[in-house]
């Protein structure tokens, strides 16, 4: 059997433009041939649909996990909490979707450590890169690290310019009591959506033929799992 498996691109509120969402479900020429195969259970086609959806969407989101924690210092529960989440089926609704969202994530998530000469870090395995003249800073308000850089041509704020401004009429002579600073910046690594993009056994069509492959297989077995607890049942019966 085949697979009618949708991958769209999509862009969520919010995040980087071009979240993943894998569509995995059955074409009616699929339901035809299972409806012959079940016979006289026709009314188990949706259970057999939907645990055959559920585990090959279960599987695939494993695969994804696995492969996006190797490639990059993530944790797999942190990308199964947030980034690689499943919406399985049920027996009503014949599709499992797996959505792969997020945005760019900061860099401190990717062992970021203070050096000498800035901040290093390390979003593939084993690649490990310094931003000179970096630092880790925590937030004032949310209370969290990150890597933060100065960019751009130094400046005063606006509220920094104006309570110098109320400083130097009030002292004669003393001009600018707030120095210029640089504009500070968070630095961010890559969002999952981008890592998986790049991944090229997870591209499009060489997952659309894989996932299609074990579809098709999950649903003769579902067929066959069915169809031999209906057999012993009836021998039971029959045996009483």
């Amino acid at each position: 059997m085949t697979l009618a498996v949708g991958e769209k691109m999509r862009e969520f509120a919010g995040r980087t433009p071009g979240g993943r969402i894998v569509d995995i479900r059955v074409d009616e020429v699929q339901l035809l041939a299972l409806t012959q195969q079940l016979g006289q259970f026709g009314g188990q086609l949706g259970v057999v649909v939907s645990r055959a959806l559920n585990k090959v969407a279960a599987s695939a989101r494993a695969e994804i996990v696995r492969r996006v924690s190797r490639e990059v210092n993530l944790r797999p529960k942190q990308l199964r909490d947030h980034n690689v989440r499943l919406f399985p089926a049920n027996r009503r609704t014949w599709l499992a979707q797996i959505q792969i969202r997020g945005r760019r994530i900061p860099l401190i998530a990717f062992a970021a450590r203070q050096t000498r000469r800035g901040v290093s870090y390390a979003i593939r395995r084993g690649q490990r890169r310094t931003i000179e003249h970096a630092f880790i800073n925590v937030g004032k308000t949310d209370k969290q690290p990150n890597v933060l850089l100065r960019v751009g041509e130094p400046r005063i704020s606006r509220r920094a310019a104006e309570r110098t401004d109320r400083r130097a009429g009030r002292v004669k002579g003393m001009g600018f009591l707030t120095r210029p600073r640089y504009p500070i910046f968070i630095r961010y690594g890559p969002s999952v959506p981008q890592v998986v993009a790049d991944i090229a056994e997870l591209s499009a069509g060489v997952y659309d033929r894989k996932l299609a492959e074990r579809l098709g297989m999950e649903l003769d077995r579902q067929v066959g799992v069915l169809l031999e607890q209906k057999g012993r049942a009836a021998r039971g019966g029959e045996e009483q």
